[in-house]
């Protein structure tokens, strides 16, 4: 198998940790134009550049591609997909905030599906076994499920689609309603120039009126921690030390 990223930033070179290390027979490509960029990458992995075929644009791709996996930042993510459409890929992986606004979203559903093509988020909390487990007690709940999370410096505009995604899953439910108290991070946005995000307090319910609340403040350090509530028990998944672990 044959797979492309695009980008090999601190998403991209990750991906690439992830597929070496991995039991797949795969070749691995990645188009990054930057030198800098791409040896940061190899270091931080603790890969080589015999592990990696590197190209530096899409013109100078020469073999089929099974996977592309869409790792650059968003801005251009959109004219970058419709050049990897166009050179024949079928599947694709997404990072998030995928495009940057919902006219390119129209236009790049209607040129996959004009190509036979699919792509999909890169929305990976669905398969960790924590949440997996926690949905088959879920299922047998006889309350309403409370889902709380709390985190730091980790933009709420760019991270909130985790815990919404993750929110739906558990509950089997789709969010239907919502309330916002958000602010601007004009001093600890991480995202760039090119961007903005924000912090505050976002409040969703679910047509079964389950809620999810999601509270980032840019001075709390420890992390993320969610709590979960149903039943009278509470399920705390706690993100601060790199993994996640249910305490009941």
């Amino acid at each position: 198998m044959n797979i492309l990223i695009s980008g090999f930033g601190k998403m991209g070179c990750r991906h690439a940790q992830s597929l070496l290390t991995s039991n797949d027979d795969c070749s691995i490509y990645v188009i990054e134009p930057s030198d800098k960029a791409f040896e940061k990458g190899l270091l931080t992995i603790g890969a080589s550049k015999k592990d990696i075929t590197r190209h530096l644009k899409i013109d100078e791709l020469n073999a089929p591609i099974d996977l592309a996996i869409s790792a650059t930042c968003s801005k251009p993510r959109y004219s970058i997909l419709i050049d990897l459409i166009d050179y024949g890929i079928k599947y694709f992986l997404l990072e998030k905030v995928v495009f940057q606004s919902l006219k390119q979203f129209d236009i790049i559903i209607e040129k996959l599906e004009s190509n036979y093509a699919e792509a999909y988020c890169h929305m990976p909390r669905r398969y960790y076994n924590n949440y997996i487990n926690l949905k088959s007690r879920i299922n047998d709940r006889k309350t309403l499920l409370q889902h709380n999370v709390y985190g730091g410096n980790n933009g709420i505009g760019c991270n909130a689609i985790h815990y919404m995604d993750i929110f739906e899953y558990l509950t089997e439910s789709t969010i239907c309603n919502y309330a916002f108290n958000l602010k601007e991070d004009e001093i600890d946005n991480r995202r760039g120039k090119d961007y903005k995000d924000v912090n505050g307090y976002l409040l969703f319910e679910n047509e079964q009126s389950d809620q999810l609340s999601v509270y980032f403040d840019p001075s709390y350090r420890a992390g993320i921690t969610e709590n979960i509530e149903i039943d009278n028990e509470k399920y705390i998944l706690s993100a601060r030390s790199g993994k996640k672990n249910i305490l009941i």
